[in-house]
């Protein structure tokens, strides 16, 4: 959570589930990002994930399908990237399929709250399959699939402040290998709340984040998630994990989510 500045935002994206978009921003503070880090950051607490390729990683995990895409077939690629220090300049290529309009709110966050200069979402349009409308503004956040294939329990919070957790309950004993994937998807999703990626209405995305704890077992067929102190996200930020836990319970059975 860093000070607010204003980002000169150009937003021109398909409304569509499958485009492919090219990211253009300029800033400082590209050169925080651990894919290409400034010699004297190298020690600094301020290095955060490259969060283009972090959205990538946290779609090909499902979590941002929302209601009318399988998670299973929700995905992304990072087609390319191009970062000039000297400019302090990067531009990405990202093949996005089966992801909600939602999704391109929480990149467009991720890159906001990193105090950009200027920020440009573009899609990519082959015109031999037409154009899509174009949009404007874009929806709120993911909600969950369609079919949830086990049970919910989600207690809204009085406040923003105060302990929140995820526990995910499964239906066997996860192995060390099982456990290091959910461990792994834990830590993506942390990183895109901390990170600003679901700032709530009316919350500047650098004023948005959280403070995550490590997961654990909480039994031996319990993962729990805990965040600190402060939870300045939208409350859809859940809708994330639980899409990626659907995509899981295909191969391995998740019995329920409860979030408190």
């Amino acid at each position: 959570m860093n000070g607010k500045a204003t980002t000169k935002i150009d937003l021109k994206i398909d409304d569509s589930a499958n485009q492919t978009i090219r990211i253009f921003a300029k800033g400082e503070n590209l050169k925080l990002f651990d894919t290409h880090l400034d010699p004297q950051f190298y020690d600094s607490e301020l290095i955060v994930p490259d969060v283009v390729s972090l959205f990538v990683k946290c779609a090909n995990l499902g979590m941002f399908c929302g209601s009318n895409f399988n998670p299973i077939q929700s995905q992304a690629s990072l087609l390319m990237s191009n970062f000039n220090a000297l400019l302090c300049e990067e531009t990405w290529e990202v093949k996005c399929e089966g992801i909600d309009q939602g999704g391109f709110r929480v990149l467009m966050n991720l890159l906001v709250a990193r105090n950009m200069d200027s920020l440009k979402i573009t899609a990519l349009r082959d015109n031999s399959h037409g154009i899509a409308a174009q949009i404007s503004k874009l929806p709120s956040y993911p909600s969950t699939y369609a079919y949830l294939p086990f049970k919910i329990q989600h207690e809204m919070p009085l406040k923003n402040t105060g302990i929140r957790s995820v526990q995910i309950s499964f239906l066997q004993e996860p192995s060390d290998e099982i456990l290091e994937n959910i461990y792994d998807a834990l830590r993506l999703w942390s990183d895109l709340l901390t990170l600003g990626g679901f700032a709530p209405k009316n919350v500047h995305p650098t004023h948005s984040g959280t403070f995550p704890d490590l997961a654990f077992l909480y039994s031996s067929v319990i993962i729990e998630q805990l965040f600190l102190e402060a939870f300045i996200c939208d409350e859809m930020a859940f809708n994330s994990i639980i899409n990626w836990a659907i995509r899981f319970h295909e191969f391995f059975p998740v019995e329920s989510i409860v979030i408190n």
